[in-house]
């Protein structure tokens, strides 16, 4: 996980760029954290992201809300299979998509297959998983978004 620190003039660029909900509309990304608490969580559309969308699932929605923040995903793929993907995962927060990576790059966010670096514990949500079984899984997720598309 990174944290990230970011100087004004970064924050202004970036909050004009678009993302796009479960239904293609555009939002500038400045205006999902406008004005409220909010945690915004980037993740991969494909590679063991599923796993780690369904632990954030977890989290009780009335808990962010008696706190006062907004959780929002935001993956770096089509807005298209968000619907699929919310539904594969259990997650009902708000997600959106960066499908131009404009984002991800401003900001500096790189996409991966990269495992758990050397020396540091495997990250929880895929504990007893090995790559592989990860990488199968998240293939099959895929898949099955995909096929709910085409219908």
């Amino acid at each position: 996980m990174t944290t990230l620190s970011l100087d004004s003039s970064t924050i202004a660029s970036v909050s004009k760029l678009p993302v796009y909900d479960a239904t293609g509309k555009a939002f500038d990304f400045g205006s999902l954290y406008h004005g409220e608490k909010t945690i915004v969580v980037f993740i991969r559309w494909h590679f063991f992201c599923g796993q780690y969308v369904m632990e954030l699932a977890k989290v009780p929605q009335e808990a962010l809300r008696q706190a006062a923040i907004r959780l929002v995903v935001i993956g770096c793929g089509d807005w298209h299979p968000i619907q699929d993907y919310c539904d594969i995962t259990g997650y009902k927060g708000d997600m959106f998509a960066d499908p131009s990576r404009a984002l991800y790059q401003c900001l500096g966010l790189t996409e991966s297959l990269e495992r758990t670096p050397a020396g540091q514990e495997k990250r929880s949500y895929l504990a007893g998983r090995s790559f592989l079984g990860n990488l199968v899984r998240s293939i099959w997720n895929n898949r099955v978004s995909d096929n709910r598309k085409d219908r």
